[in-house]
């Protein structure tokens, strides 16, 4: 008798533990959650290239970043990306603890940390593992909805998202709504 629901980073927290964790939740509602690594976090790996070398190192960059007195939308472009490593590719014997899924030099994806960062994407959770598939079919309600004009494109991760749950035997309630990513708190009373 409990769900767990969340938006954005908390949107991937509530299908990832709803997935994890069957035998605690059985309904979870995941509003424009991370999904679909390949759409929603490969398109700011080059601008992270840019933006770290502009500094000679990350180390450097996080420096110049804590001092920053404004937060442009640059800055946070990187911050989501050394915050997605901290999460799926920590390493507490590197710069920041984290592996980077790309050369920050070169921008080359670096295969090896980029199968980690996809280890943790729904869609191939519920795709690729027979356990998340149980888990997916065990659940009573997913709520799974997104604005179509996501600014990173968590509306396709959503759907693919969807088409995995319900391939798995899920019972899933999509909705897709004509906004984008920020403030749709109003959106929480459809799932609720």
């Amino acid at each position: 008798h409990r769900a767990v629901m969340g938006k954005s980073s908390g949107g991937f927290g509530a299908i990832v533990h709803g997935l994890r964790h069957p035998d605690v939740f059985g309904a979870l509602a995941d509003h424009s959650g991370d999904s679909a690594f390949e759409y929603s976090y490969l398109p700011d790996f080059p601008a992270v290239v840019r933006a770290v070398s502009k500094y000679g190192s990350l180390e450097k960059w996080w420096a110049a970043f804590q001092k920053a007195p404004k937060k442009t939308h640059e800055w946070l472009k990187v911050l989501n990306i050394v915050a997605m490593a901290a999460a799926y590719s920590p390493n507490p014997k590197r710069p920041l603890r984290i592996d980077l899924p790309f050369d920050l030099e070169t921008g080359k994806i670096d295969p090896a940390v980029w199968r980690r960062w996809l280890a943790w994407d729904p869609v191939r959770m519920v795709a690729n593992v027979a356990r998340y598939r149980r888990a997916a079919k065990r659940l009573k309600l997913a709520f799974v909805d997104c604005g179509i004009r996501d600014e990173w494109h968590l509306d396709i991760g959503a759907r693919m998202l969807v088409k995995e749950l319900r391939k798995a035997g899920a019972r899933v309630v999509h909705e897709e709504f004509d906004d984008g990513h920020m403030d749709i708190q109003y959106r929480y009373d459809r799932s609720l």
